[in-house]
């Protein structure tokens, strides 16, 4: 089995999906006897934590790192085929990857990277294969939730039935960092609804930084509401939930597939067609892109006051995902041989 080498970055300007996404890939290769390391240029304490506790290496770049530079790494770890995944990964990036002779899959989100190089791209989002036109004639596209990247962590149980003996479990998670601070107009929601038989949870990130202040601001509201941080299983807490809050990101996917029903908030203007799709398939409860507190409220007594709509979306989207996206991309990526075609030329 092939070696392998995942760029990617976690901190509070762009969240910590890309690793956490990368976590998945990473579990899924050595699942089939490859070995994995890891490079970045910035990645919370905790991230790190989990990545040790998980028994992958690190190797730490400085934040002006190039393609050489993770070319370099590549052929001193022997490692035939990378893994980027980030917004600053473009089409330069990409080719000179490739020029190297190495096997190449970019994680993708909104199709900006200009003209795609890599073996394989991977966009768990509903779009359509227009957005990765300007490619090469090798490269695979992998579109759709069938290829979102749960970690191997989340696995189906059966969740407690919801009943009249108990409250309505609510769970908050906003990515990351939340740079947005989402989860600030989450909480003014909580104040606004009339409810009763609620009780909230809350999920801070790692790299997050306004914990103490959101679980001050929790205490004044009413409802039983716990805020966390650095949380090691979320998969136990989804299981725990009824219905989420959440931004747009990894945490959605990983939402639908627990068999939660889910409001979500785009946190990018890109976002937005996704999620109406998302909506039109029965699966989300979409928020607009400016959605205030008083919005958040509308659709969380919406989800609340409807057990038939709860349900509905629960098995929309426990339907679309089924968590074995990464293994499907695995499967085909590290069957590449170890020497790719090279001579490519820049567009």
């Amino acid at each position: 089995m092939q070696n392998l080498l995942i760029r990617a970055d976690a901190n509070s300007n762009i969240g910590t999906g890309h690793i956490m996404r990368c976590l998945a890939i990473a579990q899924a290769w050595r699942s089939v006897g490859g070995r994995v390391w890891f490079a970045a240029a910035s990645v919370p304490d905790a991230i790190y934590e989990q990545l040790r506790i998980e028994g992958f290496e690190t190797i730490n770049l400085n934040s002006n790192d190039d393609p050489q530079t993770v070319v370099g790494h590549a052929v001193y770890l022997q490692a035939s085929h990378i893994v980027l995944d980030g917004q600053r990964f473009d089409s330069d990036y990409q080719c000179e990857i490739k020029q190297a002779r190495l096997n190449l899959l970019v994680l993708d989100d909104y199709g900006e990277a200009g003209h795609y190089y890599a073996d394989c791209v991977v966009n768990s989002d509903l779009v359509l294969e227009s957005l990765y036109d300007k490619r090469e004639p090798y490269t695979h596209l992998f579109l759709g939730p069938s290829y979102a990247l749960l970690r191997s962590e989340f696995k189906r149980t059966n969740k407690t039935p919801e009943s009249t003996a108990r409250n309505v479990r609510v769970l908050i998670t906003m990515g990351g960092s939340d740079l947005q601070n989402m989860t600030l107009t989450a909480l003014e929601a909580i104040e606004r609804i009339q409810a009763q038989n609620v009780e909230f949870r809350v999920i801070v990130g790692a790299a997050n930084s306004r914990f103490e202040a959101l679980q001050k601001f929790a205490k004044k509201i009413l409802f039983p509401i716990e805020v966390m941080k650095n949380v090691s299983d979320m998969p136990a807490q989804m299981q725990w939930a009824d219905v989420a809050i959440v931004a747009a990101g990894v945490s959605l996917w990983e939402l639908l597939y627990m068999g939660v029903a889910v409001t979500c908030w785009p946190r990018y203007r890109q976002d937005v067609q996704v999620l109406e799709e998302l909506s039109k398939r029965g699966a989300v409860l979409p928020l607009n892109l400016d959605a205030d507190a008083d919005a958040i409220a509308k659709a969380l007594t919406r989800l609340l006051t409807d057990l038939k709509l709860r349900h509905s979306l629960q098995l929309a989207g426990s339907n679309m995902v089924d968590g074995q996206g990464a293994k499907r991309v695995v499967e085909i990526f590290s069957q590449l041989p170890a020497t790719s075609p090279g001579g490519i030329k820049a567009h």
